[in-house]
C-alpha cells in the first residue's frame, strides 16, 4: 500500500482515498489511516447509477465515482475498528456453531426415528433424553 501511495503522490498532489465496501476493504482502510491518509468507504448500494448503464470498463469504473465524489453525492459508511471487527467475527462464529449444532441434533433424531427409536418424554435434549 505504501508503494502505491508513493507512486500516486509523486506530483505532491493531495490525495483522498475511497472505495466500495467489500470483503478486504476494512484492512485497506486501516492501512491507509495508519499511513496518515484520509480514506472513506462507500456502500455499493449507495452509489447512484443511470438507468440502463450496464457497460463495465475499468476506465468508467474509476471516472464516474471520482466525479460523484467531487460532486458530494457519495455517502460514506462507518467502518468498524479491529475490536468491533473481532466482536462481529466472534458473534458470527457463534451463530455458525449454533446452526451446526441444530443440524446435528436434527440428523441424529432423524437417524433414530428411521430405526424405530423415539423418546416419549416431555422435552428433548435433557439428561433424561
Amino acid at each position: 500500500m505504501l508503494k502505491l501511495v508513493k507512486q500516486l503522490r509523486k506530483d505532491s498532489a493531495d490525495l483522498m482515498f475511497w472505495y466500495k465496501n467489500g470483503p478486504c476493504g476494512k484492512g485497506i482502510h486501516r492501512q491507509l489511516l495508519d499511513l496518515g491518509w484520509q480514506c472513506q468507504v462507500v456502500a455499493p448500494s449507495l452509489i447512484p447509477k443511470k438507468a440502463g448503464d450496464r457497460e463495465k470498463t475499468d476506465r468508467r469504473d474509476s471516472l464516474m465515482p471520482a466525479r460523484l465524489y467531487r460532486a458530494g453525492v457519495l455517502t460514506p459508511v462507518w467502518v468498524p475498528d479491529s475490536a468491533h471487527g473481532a466482536l462481529r467475527d466472534l458473534a458470527g462464529a457463534r451463530e455458525d456453531i449454533k446452526h451446526l449444532q441444530r443440524q446435528a441434533k436434527q440428523h441424529l433424531l432423524a437417524f433414530l426415528l428411521r430405526h424405530g427409536r423415539s423418546y416419549s418424554g416431555k422435552s428433548s435434549w435433557t439428561l433424561a433424553h
